[in-house]
């Protein structure tokens, strides 16, 4: 993939992936979500990530890889609040609160956590709660950015506003 080979990058990540590499599985679902060396393709990055999911539910959150699990369950909580309609997967905030909820709490999720608090300031899936929504941005503004000092910006001061 580093030399820009993706013709047989994705065929050997997908065959690393059929055999429960989870590194393999990852980064399947990160190209898939993303569209880079591969056409965009949801419905394949929700398998992907569905299938960690799966996988790793209940792995210790002290786990090395807990980080990764975590990350899965987050961009499930985000396909389940915009739903993906080639799979049809419909919109359902409730169950990605739930997700969402799994990631931040026992995983530590920073993006999870952000986009839960997002949730309780919306009442989108869950009554609405200013307080609830503070405390889980404020966890989240504890926390490394995920993505960079705009990412950072947005949850420390822009997502009561968002």
């Amino acid at each position: 993939m580093e030399s820009g080979e993706m013709t047989s990058a994705v065929p050997a990540l997908e065959y690393a992936a059929t055999r429960g590499v989870l590194g393999a599985q990852l980064k399947l679902a990160r190209l898939y979500a993303k569209g880079r060396g591969v056409p965009k393709d949801d419905a394949k990055a929700f398998y992907y990530y569905q299938h960690i999911a799966d996988q790793y539910a209940d792995i210790q959150p002290s786990s090395p890889i807990a980080q990764y699990v975590g990350e899965a369950f987050c961009a499930l909580g985000r396909y389940y609040v915009g739903g993906i309609p080639a799979v049809p997967l419909h919109p359902d905030p409730v169950y990605a609160v739930g997700l969402f909820r799994h990631a931040g709490a026992y995983f530590g999720d920073a993006d999870a956590q952000y986009q839960l608090g997002r949730l309780y300031l919306a009442g989108s899936g869950v009554e609405k709660n200013e307080t609830i929504a503070a405390n889980w941005l404020a966890m989240a503004a504890r926390k490394q950015p995920p993505r960079g000092p705009r990412r950072f910006s947005a949850i420390c001061c822009g997502a009561a506003r968002a």
